[in-house]
């Protein structure tokens, strides 16, 4: 049995006459060595059908636990920024009323980007900003926060701290702060600080 890698031997006989010399050395690769086409297979062997379900199916997993914990890890951020910042305020009125002999109101704005911002009674969210302000003098603006759920407290649009430092009031006042997310989800992330009436600012 001949090679497949040799041409026939008419074939040689015209070449010769021709004038070609005629290599002994096979023209293309001998593709019938095992070792050649086993290689051959490995270099072009790609992914399958199910090896790449598989691996969107583990991609798809990932995220789907990733994702909500990272979500839920950005809005507890949010909200204890939000905390700190109006408890920050808070202390701030405070301070200043008991510095200046003066009372000194903090309440909501609905504007605080305005060119004269001004108290808005009416509306007990005050994520859209507030102000603390000594007569007509503005001490604090604090601009909106677009990424709360709502900074929540019944019935109280200002606080108002005497020289001596007490905030007058029947009752101390709740302030809730929510996270951007949707009620089902909030719940755990959800923060209180409470003013009492003399003044004092507490987690509750």
């Amino acid at each position: 049995m001949r090679s497949q890698g040799l041409p026939q031997p008419h074939i040689v006989a015209a070449m010769n006459q021709c004038g070609y010399r005629y290599l002994r050395a096979p023209l293309v690769p001998d593709l019938t060595d095992g070792k050649q086409l086993r290689a051959s297979g490995t270099a072009m062997r790609g992914f399958t059908l199910v090896e790449a379900m598989v691996v969107m199916s583990i991609i798809a997993i990932l995220m789907a636990v990733a994702v909500p914990t990272f979500r839920d890890f950005a809005a507890s951020r949010a909200v204890t920024t939000h905390v700190s910042d109006f408890s920050g305020s808070l202390r701030l009125a405070r301070t200043e009323a008991i510095k200046r002999g003066r009372a000194v109101v903090m309440c909501r704005t609905s504007d605080p980007q305005a060119a004269s911002p001004v108290c808005d009674a009416g509306d007990n969210d005050w994520k859209s900003g507030w102000l603390i302000m000594q007569g007509d003098n503005l001490i604090r603006l604090q601009s909106a926060y677009p990424n709360s759920g709502g900074i929540l407290s019944p019935d109280v649009d200002t606080i108002t701290f005497r020289p001596t430092g007490i905030a007058p009031a029947t009752s101390e006042a709740v302030f809730t702060f929510r996270p951007p997310l949707p009620p089902e989800s909030s719940t755990s992330l959800t923060r209180r600080i409470c003013v009492g009436v003399t003044g004092v600012t507490r987690t509750c």
